[in-house]
């Protein structure tokens, strides 16, 4: 049985990989300095804004809405998303034709990009496979004008040659770009996304390692390696943006979880640190708030799960935090608070949802050794409520502060008889 989980989150630099049970893989996606990947037309970008938006540049308008896949099964993400109420507006640039704009069915792969790809596999020691077939990611957020991102997986089982050691190479894929986001507009009918096509479609060359990176700093010379490897081939774009490091991070007590788009290298060990000391504080809060309620403690590793007493404990906080929404607006009719204000007056509303038990362990505003911010639990909900489309949260830890008096959150407890 794993030992338990050792370390202090004030001081994420001296965690300990080792003893925690770190584990960390590395996406790398580099565009190739070619055509686009599924048509014949230019890679070229161009330096454009929400402000400079040419006026001659057509646009148009779509909606995604989720559908069966092959397997007879809807999406979870796909499913999600089309009930956030968005609205997609593409800019047709000058490089953008009938295949951007999903009106036209895609051309053979690039002859370049996929020699270029067939190069950095040849590099990476990696097995071409016997046959490239085109697959289909289901993209969710409007960056693709088809719902989904066309990928060809080119090679597997590579290696990279590292100070550390080696670290395996599972898979070198050839895949498109998505569009560019200009702009994000709410509105009364919902959100409105502005994205530019000229980037869609754009060859990006995948690839990802196996979880064979043993330390923070480890992370940082791999992708140096990576970086290495393909700028071997003079190939591929340069300048910011045209390269970027997804990390998979966990630790034992923890679940994976893909930080994308890194593009500093030199922030790598710091945001590698900063998840290990997360997923360790929220272990502990975790096994805090099962001991009040008498319930067994999660295990030192995610691998001595038991699902039938996790699905019991879930059983348990569902009783327990039966999350009923009241709507207390009212009792903000003469709030000071400004946000609180234009919310209600533009036709939202203020909804509260008691959480018993859990005053004090929200969070406060407090820092690390380095000055970031530690883990907050209120920080990991309201993200989640973003998603959803809420704009953002209050918790009783951070009030009276925003305009929002004591006597104001009084009456919200003691509406929610807290």
């Amino acid at each position: 049985m794993a030992d338990e989980p050792q370390g202090d989150v004030h001081r994420p630099s001296a965690l300990d990989p080792e003893q925690l049970g770190f584990m960390c893989g590395i996406e790398v996606h580099q565009q190739l300095a070619t055509g686009k990947l599924h048509s014949r037309e230019s890679g070229e970008l161009y330096d454009i804004t929400i402000d400079t938006l040419p006026d001659d540049w057509p646009t148009f308008e779509r909606r995604l809405r989720a559908s069966r896949g092959e397997g007879g099964a809807v999406d979870v993400a796909a499913r999600f998303e089309s009930k956030r109420n968005r609205t997609f507006v593409y800019a047709q640039s000058p490089n953008a034709g009938l295949i951007e704009l999903d009106e036209q069915p895609p051309l053979a792969l690039d002859s370049d990009a996929l020699d270029i790809t067939l190069t950095v596999a040849a590099l990476l020691s990696a097995k071409p496979v016997s046959l490239i077939q085109t697959m289909r990611k289901t993209v969710v957020d409007g960056s693709n004008t088809s719902g989904f991102q066309r990928t060809s997986l080119i090679a597997t089982d590579g290696v990279l040659e590292t100070d550390a050691g080696p670290v395996g190479v599972d898979v070198v894929c050839l895949e498109e770009d998505s569009a560019r986001k200009l702009d994000t507009v709410d509105g009364p009918q919902g959100q409105q996304v502005i994205y530019n096509l000229d980037r869609l479609g754009l060859p990006l060359i995948e690839i990802a390692t196996s979880p064979d990176v043993v330390s923070p700093d480890h992370a940082k010379t791999t992708a140096m390696a990576l970086g290495r490897v393909l700028r071997r081939t003079r190939r591929v774009r340069r300048g910011l943006g045209s390269i970027r490091q997804d990390l998979n991070v966990s630790i034992g007590a923890g679940d994976r979880v893909e930080i994308k788009g890194c593009q500093d290298l030199n922030w790598i060990p710091t945001i590698i640190r900063l998840e290990m000391a997360r997923q360790l504080h929220f272990y502990r809060l975790a096994n805090e708030l099962r001991a009040d309620l008498g319930l067994p403690p999660l295990p030192p590793h995610r691998e001595s799960d038991n699902a039938e007493i996790e699905a019991q404990v879930a059983l348990a906080v569902a009783e327990h935090l039966p999350l009923s929404l009241h709507d207390v607006s009212s009792l903000f009719s003469s709030t000071a608070s400004g946000m609180v204000a234009d919310g209600l007056a533009s036709g939202s509303s203020v909804m509260a949802l008691p959480l018993t038990g859990l005053q004090g362990r929200l969070g406060t505003k407090t820092s690390d050794e380095d000055g970031a911010q530690l883990p907050r639990l209120g920080r990991e909900l309201a993200g989640a409520a973003k998603l959803a489309g809420v704009k953002g949260i209050f918790h009783a830890d951070e009030l009276p502060a925003y305009g929002i008096t004591a006597d104001e959150v009084k009456a919200v407890r003691t509406h929610l008889k807290l």
